[in-house]
């Protein structure tokens, strides 16, 4: 499980780019405030998806798998702090309280025999 860092947390808007399972990655994270949610876009050297709604702990590319064969993980966003129970998930604790987490292929398998599927 790597927690991606994310910089310049006071905005709505994130780019990052990363090397995972030897695949360098760019990722970028906008909020849109009318509807209250974050969508992503990936990009690797094969591979662009664009305007992905992010839903809390859930795979965020589980619906596109067929389109990153090369991408053995996947992405989550998961609440990390248990301060605030009712913390609603925005821009503005992206980072502190929510991560962004990519689980490794293993670690994807265990989450999906755990969690019932």
């Amino acid at each position: 499980m790597i927690e991606i860092q994310l910089y310049n947390q006071s905005s709505a808007d994130f780019t990052q780019i990363i090397d995972l399972d030897n695949i360098t990655c760019t990722i970028r994270l906008t909020y849109n405030i009318r509807v209250g949610f974050f969508f992503m876009n990936i990009l690797t050297e094969n591979n662009e998806l664009s305007g992905l709604k992010v839903v809390l702990n859930f795979p965020i590319l589980y619906p596109h798998r067929a389109l990153f064969p090369e991408l053995p993980g996947d992405f989550f966003i998961n609440k990390v702090t248990n301060e605030d129970e009712n913390t609603e998930f925005s821009y503005e604790n992206f980072g502190e309280v929510y991560k962004l987490i990519y689980y490794n292929a293993d670690e994807l398998a265990e989450w999906w025999s755990g969690n019932g599927f």
